[in-house]
């Protein structure tokens, strides 16, 4: 992913030894001058017909073979979103086997942020203002949340709008996600009707959610103990990983 070389393109520029490793062996990121080294991981499972609870993976470990190997200083996690809970499994593994600085979240926070249920859910705890949600299984259920809100057509409702997104990881669904009700109930139906409720033997959960009209932002930032950190100094062995399979998203700021 773009975002993986140029994190290995900045420690570079600051004098740090940078390893690179990415699931696909044909990755831009191994001919870089940026990298001393270059790996390629294993595929990471299916998070969603494998739980991860049962077994730990070859992709889990590798990591760590290489960290030893490598004598890193450093790990960056700059994986997609397949594999971030097994990432946060990595991150264990590392920081009980070695004294290897892990920059990734632990496996509970990932759990958490991962699966938008639970996050809402997390976000309501707190107290903090949000979009209204419900998580459905059937398109029969969708239909149900909408006409108690006033129905299937946008000039009955009153103009409220919810978007219809996967709980979990569904990169057909995330990038067809549906917006009702419209404006008329026909085509709410139709719809309703292309949303992927079920796929194959599984039958994955998705969140409506009222759809907040407006300019979206996107930020990132690193925070360790509370401080965000701007600047790394020394010169250190900086290894990121960085599976290839997701589909990237392009962000106007």
């Amino acid at each position: 992913m773009n975002k993986g070389l140029s994190t290995a393109r900045l420690f570079h520029s600051q004098g740090h030894r940078v390893i690179g490793a990415d699931t696909h062996r044909l990755s831009p990121a191994r001919v870089s001058v940026a990298l001393s080294q270059f790996y390629v991981l294993p595929e990471p499972c299916d998070t969603e017909l494998e739980p991860l609870s049962t077994h730990t993976t070859a992709y889990v470990t590798s990591p760590l073979q290489i960290i030893k190997a490598e004598k890193v200083d450093l790990w960056v996690s700059v994986s997609d979103v397949n594999a971030a809970i097994q990432d946060a499994q990595a991150r264990q593994l590392i920081e009980n086997c070695t004294n290897t600085r892990v920059i990734q979240l632990q496996e509970s926070q990932v759990e958490m942020l991962h699966n938008k249920a639970l996050f809402m859910n997390h976000v309501h705890s707190i107290g903090l203002r949000a979009p209204e949600t419900k998580t459905v299984l059937s398109a029969a259920e969708l239909i149900e949340f909408l006409s108690a809100r006033g129905g299937l057509s946008l000039s009955i409702s009153g103009g409220t709008q919810y978007l219809v997104k996967p709980v979990g990881i569904n990169d057909i669904a995330r990038f067809g996600m549906a917006l009702v009700p419209r404006d008329i109930e026909q085509d709410t139906l139709q719809a309703i009707s292309t949303i992927p409720f079920k796929d194959g033997n599984r039958v994955p959960s998705f969140q409506i959610q009222e759809y907040i009209q407006g300019r979206e932002y996107c930020t990132h930032a690193l925070v360790i103990r509370g401080q965000r950190l701007d600047a790394l100094l020394g010169t250190i062995t900086v290894f990121t990983s960085q599976p290839e399979n997701a589909a990237l998203h392009e962000i106007d700021h």
